[in-house]
């Protein structure tokens, strides 16, 4: 198949989704046609693992950035498991639409990484449950990291209210 057959095959049936305006924060992805449950809904067309991959930055390397930099990556990266964010290798020039992916208590996606790839290769998302068309897609921002201290940091609205 070449590659303008695979891209148009994607096209046709790979694109699930679109940004809009979200009644949950500021941008959202919301879905432009119903999406089965067990479905991966940010597949890349022509995707080369070998110029796709994830790495980890940490806290002291982050430091030498612009404040700006350092703003956008603690808005779009979560903290690893390792105490990283993990970036793109191409940097944020490479943001896609996981990226705007807002938070739930009740997901409709979790996060999916092919038993297969190798170690920090770009993860994705597959869906939970049926997602209609127009509904927003979300993720559950705990998943993101083993530590649930280095996100409530990060993310101060996922801390448990005491009642």
């Amino acid at each position: 198949m070449t590659r303008k057959e695979n891209l148009l095959l994607n096209l046709k049936e790979n694109i699930f989704c679109k940004l809009g305006s979200s009644n949950i924060h500021g941008v959202g992805v919301f879905a432009i046609k119903d999406i089965p449950k067990g479905t991966v809904v940010f597949k890349f067309s022509n995707f080369h693992p070998d110029r796709d991959e994830l790495v980890d930055i940490y806290e002291d390397e982050a430091r030498s950035l612009s404040d700006e930099v350092l703003n956008l990556i603690k808005m779009y990266c979560g903290i690893s498991r390792f105490n990283s964010y993990v970036i793109h290798e191409n940097g944020l020039n490479h943001i896609h639409f996981g990226y705007y992916l807002n938070h739930s208590n009740e997901p409709n996606l979790k996060i999916y990484s092919d038993p297969n790839a190798k170690e920090h290769e770009y993860v994705n998302f597959i869906t939970v449950k049926d997602v209609k068309i127009g509904e927003e897609l979300t993720e559950d921002y705990r998943d993101l990291s083993g530590s649930e201290e280095n996100l409530e940091t990060q993310y101060p609205f996922l801390k448990k209210k005491d009642n």
